[in-house]
């Protein structure tokens, strides 16, 4: 029996490898640039371009119209045409020839950079895999994934599973409601997503004990998170990673608190309490090469010898409020402290008077009134940093990139 390789519980597919391969040979062309908002097709045309060794472009398929009028798209795109009949005979054939070193394969991606204003961003074959782990250890694993496949972070998730003939299970865009019974059904053992995933799908009434790995997404960990997928998942070793669309997996831990090695000297610095990577470790590199790239991290220096420090936020967390200076991940550390509140959402509207206002969209199951919000807030943060307006929801949609921001 072929080995499962994709799940989706909500477009209700089930494909094994060989149902994969088959996929596959049945293609007769592919365009450089991959659009699609099927998972599953996303992967197949995907794993072609690393079959074929050509460069490809991939693109949120939700992106709208006007985001995609913004993205500086490559002049001309290819077609490239195949048989990949004689080539492909089985399931092996087909994973060792996915594992074999890449020389023309490359990946564009779109990140938001610091402006906000989408960036180019490449990568080789051997930036993308540089963390991926492939080892005869990892068979049996089965991975649920929680990131948009068309983001960096999904991309190194799709590829840790298939070199190592893992199947992926989609829980990114179910309902959070299912997720739990998901993962119990089909044994999921490794979760890699950011604690807004996480926090939707709390609390968890009953022990999961296949799960062998949680990780979260390189950023300020939700305590009252941690302790309560502790609780529910004993078996799970729990790691914060560090990655960016320019730089992929950058830097690894059991909880908040990195360390910066030797080894990691050449490439990591912080300097004004912001990281920055070495343009060098960048294959998309603009700049010369003994410039840094601004990550637009800020993070807590813990100790110096060895250099240890944590995240604290965005730079970009900071907005104009009416003249004053408000930090959005503050507020929304506040008021998830609120009893009651599950998730919350703080972001801003322009306004002609006062530059921006301040809004908040609350996530719980209970009926909580807006007066006693702002009667608590009002105990724990000055006037300006409380929004202005609140809504009220059972559950609040992720971002596409697995987010609740």
């Amino acid at each position: 029996m072929s080995r499962p390789f994709y799940f989706d519980p909500i477009l209700d597919q089930n494909i094994s490898y060989v149902e994969l391969l088959q996929d596959i040979r049945k293609s007769p062309c592919l365009d450089e640039l991959i659009e699609e908002k099927c998972f599953y097709t996303l992967f197949k045309k995907l794993i072609i371009s690393i079959l074929l060794d050509q460069q490809v472009t991939l693109i949120d398929g939700y992106f709208t119209q006007n985001e995609k009028a913004h993205l500086p798209m490559p002049a001309k795109l290819s077609k490239y045409e195949f048989d990949l009949n004689s080539s492909l005979k089985t399931e092996d054939d087909f994973i060792n020839e996915l594992k074999k070193p890449k020389i023309n394969w490359s990946l564009t991606l779109y990140s938001s950079g610091t402006t906000g204003l989408p960036k180019k961003v490449v990568h080789s074959w051997e930036s993308i895999t540089r963390h991926i782990k492939v080892n005869e250890k990892y068979h049996d694993s089965i991975w649920g994934l929680a990131y948009n496949p068309s983001h960096i972070a999904g991309v190194q998730v799709f590829l840790q599973a298939i070199l190592n003939q893992n199947q992926l299970i989609r829980l990114i865009g179910c309902n959070p409601l299912s997720i739990i019974d998901v993962i119990s059904s089909y044994k999921i053992t490794h979760i890699a997503a950011t604690s807004s995933f996480y926090r939707q799908i709390l609390p968890i009434s009953i022990k999961i004990d296949s799960i062998k790995v949680i990780s979260f997404g390189g950023e300020k960990i939700d305590q009252n998170v941690y302790n309560s997928l502790a609780i529910a998942i004993p078996n799970a070793k729990f790691k914060n990673i560090y990655a960016s669309t320019e730089a992929g997996t950058l830097i690894a831990s059991e909880n908040e608190i990195f360390t910066i090695d030797e080894n990691q000297e050449n490439y990591l610095k912080i300097q004004n309490n912001r990281l920055f990577i070495h343009q060098s470790y960048l294959d998309n590199s603009e700049n010369d090469d003994n410039s840094w790239y601004d990550t637009n991290d800020l993070v807590e220096i813990v100790s110096t010898q060895p250099l240890k420090f944590k995240f604290i936020k965005r730079a970009n967390t900071i907005v104009n409020i009416g003249g004053y200076n408000v930090n959005l991940s503050e507020v929304k550390d506040v008021i998830l402290g609120l009893e009651g509140i599950k998730n919350a959402r703080v972001y801003i509207k322009p306004n002609s008077v006062t530059t921006n206002i301040l809004l908040c969209d609350i996530a719980s199951d209970l009926e909580l009134l807006e007066s006693e919000i702002r009667g608590q807030l009002r105990n724990l943060l000055v006037e300006y940093k409380i929004p202005r307006i609140f809504k009220f929801y059972k559950e609040l949609p992720l971002s596409r990139t697995g987010k609740g921001e």
